[in-house]
């Protein structure tokens, strides 16, 4: 009898676990909004600012600045110039709230690897 209770138990807490663990792809980009500064593998070359609308806005160390529709499905992200229906797939992995690494962000660049990564970390919000 306790053995089939402590059974029922348990597959009912993996069950609740399973489903308040994961995040949809909406909550995920949710969590963007705010300023992310790079850290990795240079620290404070790029900057990140995520807004409501599902933008993105990209600022570079020589402060040039390109503003990007994103959306995240899955383990990509998904990036289009403004006014530009081309995509970009880049990999994005949320590692905790204020952390995240994506995918090379600077293709042109001839040390760049499609396998290499960034990761920012985010401001805190004055």
């Amino acid at each position: 009898m306790k053995t089939k209770l402590f059974t029922k138990l348990f597959t009912l807490l993996v069950v609740c676990v399973s489903f308040t663990g994961c995040m949809t792809d909406e909550e995920v980009e949710d969590t963007l909004n705010g300023q992310w500064e790079e850290v990795y593998p240079q620290s404070f070359r790029t900057t990140l600012i995520f807004s409501s609308d599902k933008k993105m806005t990209r600022i570079d160390e020589n402060e040039n600045v390109e503003v990007y529709d994103f959306r995240i499905d899955g383990d990509e992200i998904f990036l289009s110039l403004e006014g530009s229906e081309d995509e970009t797939a880049l990999s994005f992995d949320k590692l905790d709230p204020g952390r995240f690494n994506i995918g090379y962000l600077y293709p042109s660049i001839p040390e760049s690897d499609p396998d290499k990564f960034m990761t920012f970390e985010k401001l805190p919000q004055p």
